[in-house]
């Protein structure tokens, strides 16, 4: 059993601003560490570049969630305990990040970069550049629209 927390004087924080920012900080990237590990104990939906193996048994599936939800109880323990601040999210912000990923890693792919490992056949390079420009349009669009200001807060 953990042995409570000093109390500071009625109006003290109990953390400094630096402190607070910083292990509000840790307890966030754990929590979103936390909530992608769940995620993949999850339904998944269907792969279009990958396949999920079925390489847990129904008692190692059982375990492993049990423990993520106790490690989620403890985390949100802590946060309380502390006084931790809430960390605002933006899905506008998380979509642009993500779209802005998607664009960079298809910077890299057209037929020319892939040099270094041997030329595509010539009669596939037109088809592959074709399709990630399109690729590379709807990443594009996707971070417009997620940097596309917010109608519902701009007047009418």
């Amino acid at each position: 059993m953990l042995s409570p927390l000093p109390i500071p004087p009625a109006g003290e924080p109990l953390l400094s601003p630096t402190h607070q920012r910083v292990l509000s900080s840790l307890v966030l990237l754990l929590e979103d560490r936390l909530t992608a590990l769940q995620a993949l104990l999850g339904p998944h939906p269907p792969g279009i570049a990958q396949v999920w193996a079925d390489d847990l048994s129904t008692a190692e599936h059982a375990g492993l969630t049990a423990t993520a939800e106790a490690f989620r109880a403890e985390l949100a323990a802590l946060h309380a305990t502390y006084r931790l601040d809430m960390q605002p999210r933006s899905p506008r912000h998380e979509v642009a990040f993500r779209a802005a990923q998607l664009w960079e890693i298809l910077g890299d792919a057209p037929a020319a970069k892939f040099s270094g490992y041997g030329a595509l056949p010539p009669t596939l390079a037109p088809d592959w550049d074709a399709r990630v420009q399109r690729l590379t349009a709807l990443a594009n669009q996707l971070l417009a629209q997620a940097n596309a200001p917010d109608s519902a807060t701009t007047p009418a």
